[in-house]
């Protein structure tokens, strides 16, 4: 029981940070553990919704953090900032797409080498997760795994 445990833990810190870092071999061990454990569809819906609190928080951040440092300026100022920090949003957004895109794609070229199940598959049905509904299609890639 600790073993699993173990192993969900470090799975848990590989899938965050391949996804930090966009390491694609990294991701897929990480994704065919939970595969293998049983949890893909909890795991992959845990680091959407990570994804997308993150991404909130740090966009929320960056707008109201505005004023504060525009006051000093100005209106020129204040209009510098804004600019500087909708910048800086757009690089959050870019960094964001990136990660669930690299997330789709493993998702939806990989299968388990044992039963040849593509891992897209397992997350429809029970209705569509928040990756799948947003056109991931599962039958993707099927050709070329």
């Amino acid at each position: 029981r600790s073993v699993g445990a173990a192993v969900r833990r470090q799975a848990d810190g590989m899938l965050r940070e391949a996804l930090r870092s966009l390491n694609q071999p990294s991701l897929t061990t990480a994704l065919q553990v939970f595969f293998s454990l049983g949890c893909l569809r909890d795991k992959v819906e845990e680091a959407v919704a990570a994804a997308a609190a993150s991404l909130g928080t740090d966009v929320s951040d960056a707008l109201t953090n505005i004023d504060a440092r525009a006051a000093r300026g100005g209106r020129a100022g204040w209009v510098a900032a804004l600019w500087g920090q909708v910048e800086a949003v757009g690089e959050l957004l870019l960094g964001a797409a990136t990660r669930l895109c690299l997330l789709t794609r493993v998702l939806s070229k990989r299968r388990d080498p044992l039963t040849h199940t593509l891992f897209a598959s397992l997350l429809t049905g029970q209705g569509a997760s928040l990756l799948t509904s947003q056109g991931a299609d599962p039958r993707a890639g099927e050709e070329d795994s």
